[in-house]
């Protein structure tokens, strides 16, 4: 009974050690470093006032005095025009007490592109501390955005699509809406049937359309229903559809891609 009593006092003092060691383990004692806390994001800037993206920048230590962290930009690699996409104020302060700044961007949705343009930042300097040896430089990619609303693609529209041997072929063409992320155009290849298409915003930087399997057109050769399948993008921003649609007969095999744009007017 004394035995166990024994075994279970020093059990408990082993476990207390290493937990208090680990504790210890935990704590940093090293220098005054800084750093961003992310090396990357996205700021999808909308038509709308104080379009503003916040980047953090920070110290490994709290300090009782007010840190500056000066900034710079990383001309090679950067696309963003500084007071064109964007304005910001390279000098961020770490206030007392704490281990974090921001940094404020401010973004200028009627320069900004629906491609992107990247800003590459560096850290310069520091008033009290070192740059650390991570998290040194932030890439930020500005984006124009706008969001999907299925309204802005129904309607009167302009359809070029290009046939195989690059022939170019101009309609005119009316969407109508079917739900919240699809619409029909209707006569879509000019042969009377109507070709559903799928919208998915759920990646702000990757806008695609979907063109699920369905009857595309018929074939008097053949006497022969043919049917298109495919996918592309969209943009909220410009009101366009970039489509690759395949067209084929499950018994005759596939008749080959092609690609088109519809232009909403």
């Amino acid at each position: 009974m004394m035995r166990n009593i024994i075994f279970s006092i020093l059990t408990l003092g082993l476990i207390i050690l290493v937990s208090s060691c680990e504790k210890e383990k935990a704590l940093y004692n090293g220098p005054d470093l800084a750093h961003f806390k992310e090396t990357d994001g996205a700021f999808y800037i909308q038509d709308q006032d104080n379009q503003k993206f916040e980047i953090l920048v920070g110290s490994t230590t709290v300090s009782s005095k007010e840190r500056v962290v000066t900034l710079g930009v990383v001309e090679d690699g950067t696309t963003a025009v500084e007071g064109g996409v964007y304005t910001a104020d390279l000098k961020v302060t770490i206030p007392a007490g704490e281990v974090f700044g921001k940094l404020i961007i401010n973004g200028n949705y009627a320069e900004a592109s629906p491609d992107g343009d990247l800003l590459k930042l560096e850290i310069v300097s520091v008033s009290d501390g070192e740059i650390a040896d991570f998290k040194n430089t932030y890439d930020l990619l500005l984006y124009q955005f706008c969001p999907f609303n299925i309204d802005a693609f129904v309607g009167d529209a302009a359809h070029q699509d290009i046939w195989w041997f690059e022939d170019e072929n101009y309609y005119a063409a009316t969407l109508e809406k079917v739900d919240d992320t699809s619409v029909k155009v209707k006569n879509m290849f000019s042969n009377g049937n109507d070709i559903v298409i799928k919208f998915d915003d759920s990646d702000p930087a990757n806008f695609v359309v979907t063109i699920d399997e369905q009857v595309g057109w018929y074939s008097s050769y053949y006497e022969l229903d043919f049917y298109v399948k495919g996918n592309g993008t969209f943009s909220a921003c410009a009101k366009t559809i970039n489509y690759t649609v395949e067209h084929y007969n499950p018994n005759l095999g596939s008749y080959g891609a092609k690609s088109g744009i519809i232009i909403m007017q």
